[in-house]
């Protein structure tokens, strides 16, 4: 057996991967590894990293990858969103040590701690700017759409679900980079396992520290050994709390 443990605490994104890959080699392995360590190094320090999640957050919400259709509310949420985190007077209410996307961000960059709690990971409607303080400093358009969230409690509902959603892809290309795809990560590390007659016992103390790359790693986790059996076998063992359950 060849096993892997993430912890919750102090576990970042990036760790997660890391932590798969250790004490493999292989052609294919190794250059994974060197993906993450390239989108690593673009990324100088806590300011950088909150920043370039912001600007992914706003493309995130304005240009979705589901095409499923949205609700009257949800469709209102994307037109309104973009007003909000790309102003430049807003945007500081989100990257401020008190603001939501510099709480996020740092727990991702990293890991969680015995001071967090795992609801800090993710927007709440607290977290929306509905009465920001120089609100006339703002634009017009961003003020707009202060009036609108703070009028309609669905359309705040909907926002926060929306800026959630969208928060995990942000997140995924700030710390771990376009180039790594999760389930290509499991398929050549349980294919380098078969080759050492080895398979992969995977242990995950808490499913919230791995949000930005749950969705992949729940489809990752369904691939059999393939037709020829050319990959290792695989035993998943994971704790999921029932706020995240909850919130999911």
């Amino acid at each position: 057996w060849h096993h892997v443990y993430i912890e919750k605490s102090n576990t970042s994104l990036r760790k997660v991967i890391r932590t798969i890959l250790a004490d493999l080699s292989g052609e294919k392995i190794n250059e994974l590894r060197d993906k993450l360590e390239e989108a690593h190094a673009q990324i100088s320090d806590l300011e950088e990293a909150k920043t370039r999640v912001l600007s992914e957050l706003v493309v995130n919400v304005e240009f979705p990858e589901s095409e499923a259709t949205e609700t009257k509310f949800q469709e209102e949420a994307r037109r309104q969103l973009p007003l909000l985190l790309a102003d430049p007077h807003l945007k500081q209410e989100f990257l401020n040590e008190h603001g939501a996307v510099h709480r996020i961000t740092r727990i991702s960059y990293e890991g969680l701690t015995g001071d967090d709690d795992e609801r800090d990971l993710f927007f709440t409607q607290a977290d929306l700017p509905i009465a920001p303080t120089g609100l006339t400093d703002a634009s017009k358009p961003a003020q707009g759409a202060v009036k609108l969230l703070a009028r309609s409690k669905p359309l705040r509902d909907e926002a926060v679900k929306i800026l959630n959603l969208e928060l995990a892809r942000a997140k995924a290309r700030v710390f771990i980079g376009t180039g790594i795809d999760l389930l290509e990560v499991f398929d050549e590390v349980r294919k380098e396992l078969k080759n050492q007659g080895l398979e992969l016992a995977l242990y995950i103390e808490d499913l919230v520290v791995l949000h930005g790359i749950d969705l992949e790693l729940a489809q990752a986790l369904s691939v059999g050994t393939g037709t020829g059996g050319e990959r290792c076998g695989m035993r998943t063992a994971i704790a999921v709390t029932d706020g995240y359950l909850h919130e999911g």
